[in-house]
């Protein structure tokens, strides 16, 4: 139901209430970080003006009642993965390009806020990637054999445009 009144422009995901959440358990420090990148305003300033937590996340459509609404629960939550652990992020490494080929690392599912599952999953693939020599020298640097910025890409892309109405690990 819910995923026909998306596609009827009726409902957005990252406006359903999370039942059950809490407002009480958001990342402090996340979110102060996310104020000062945005606002130029740190929580401490604004809860001097006597505007709470609670109302700065309502006005920012990111909670509802002192429950979390989905982009606030994944943003900032540091319980989101009790809610959702279908939305972690589960990495494996094989060597070679043939399924099945011999598996070389893997990690349990990446759980936080959004930001700690992108950072990581990126520490996974760098940690993984095939690193190459920038030139031809003995101590040449080295560099990621496929950019940094492509897994960047792919992966925001992979967490924000998903479809958070299916409850499923794969992104």
């Amino acid at each position: 139901m819910a995923r026909l009144l998306r596609e009827g422009g009726s409902l957005s995901a990252e406006e359903i209430p999370v039942k059950g959440s809490s407002t009480k358990d958001i990342d402090l420090k996340q979110f102060d970080l996310f104020l000062f990148k945005k606002y130029k305003k740190e929580l401490e300033e604004l809860n001097s003006e006597k505007v709470g937590i609670d109302q700065i996340l309502e006005n920012l459509n990111l909670a509802r009642n002192g429950e979390f609404l989905l982009t606030g629960l994944l943003s900032f939550s540091t319980k989101r993965h009790l809610f959702f652990p279908q939305f972690s992020v589960q990495c494996v490494s094989m060597d070679g390009s043939i399924i099945g080929s011999t598996f070389s690392d893997n990690v349990s599912a990446l759980e936080g806020t959004i930001s700690d599952v992108f950072k990581g999953a990126m520490d996974f693939i760098g940690r993984n990637m095939k690193k190459v020599p920038e030139t031809n020298g003995f101590n040449s640097p080295t560099k990621w054999e496929i950019p940094h910025e492509v897994f960047e890409e792919l992966l925001v892309n992979a967490l924000v445009h998903r479809d958070y109405l299916i409850s499923s690990t794969a992104v």
